[in-house]
């Protein structure tokens, strides 16, 4: 199986190896972008794993763009996996997925759609956020739902600590869904 990684920061890379856990035997191939000045680095990190363990790797932020339309043609996809991915991905690249295309996301979809949810969660003091993992639809954060994870808020929790126990809930999600 052929399958396609969009994916960007640490949680990305942490994805990637998760991955390449329960699914060795399969093809990867991985698109990345580097980061803004004011992120922190995750660019090299991500393009070191994917050649250290020989998966084709591509950088770019608009996998539609025309320079990637023979990839799209001519290479089977089995599967799309979005983390992290914040440029749309319009339907001619992700309906080439033979079994699918999915994104993770931060919330409890159908709530906080959209951009930094779990800033959010937490600014409005919400008790619990979680992970999502829907497929993939012509609408943002809209797709139908695969699966989720809750994830407690304590008051002391920092934005780094609640993002690391979504992260650990993308990670069960997908061994859950697709180990």
């Amino acid at each position: 199986m052929h399958i396609v990684v969009l994916c960007t920061a640490q949680r990305g890379l942490r994805f990637i190896e998760h991955l390449l856990r329960i699914g060795a035997a399969h093809q990867f191939t991985i698109f990345s972008f580097r980061e803004t000045a004011w992120e922190p680095p995750f660019f090299d990190d991500i393009q070191g794993l994917a050649r250290r363990r020989g998966l084709d790797f591509y950088e770019a932020r608009n996998v539609a763009h025309p320079k990637w339309a023979e990839f799209w043609a001519e290479r089977r996809v089995d599967l799309l996996l979005m983390v992290g991915w914040r440029y749309l991905v319009p339907a001619k690249v992700y309906e080439a997925a033979a079994r699918g295309a999915y994104v993770l996301h931060d919330s409890l979809l159908p709530k906080y759609r959209g951009f930094s949810p779990t800033v959010w969660a937490m600014m409005n003091g919400e008790r619990q956020t979680g992970a999502t993992l829907f497929k993939v639809a012509a609408e943002v954060d809209a797709g139908d739902i695969v699966d989720q994870q809750a994830v407690p808020i304590a008051p002391a929790d920092t934005i780094a600590g609640v993002a690391e126990k979504v992260t650990c809930a993308y990670l069960d999600l997908m061994t859950r869904n697709f180990a």
